[in-house]
């Protein structure tokens, strides 16, 4: 019976484990596609002042 219960704990523990890094693997995720939207959106806005100038 404790060593069910102990089994369950550990299962139940890994899981949360599992949720923490994919929801610190998705946060990385979207800082890293925000940061190449940012990036090429101020590509865009500097190629536009430069097709402006010429």
């Amino acid at each position: 019976m404790k060593e069910t219960f102990k089994k369950r704990i550990s299962s139940i523990e890994q899981g949360i484990m599992n949720i923490e890094v994919r929801y610190s693997v998705d946060l990385n995720l979207a800082k890293i596609v925000r940061a190449k939207r940012f990036h090429t959106s101020s590509f865009d806005i500097s190629c536009s002042i430069f097709d402006i100038r010429f």
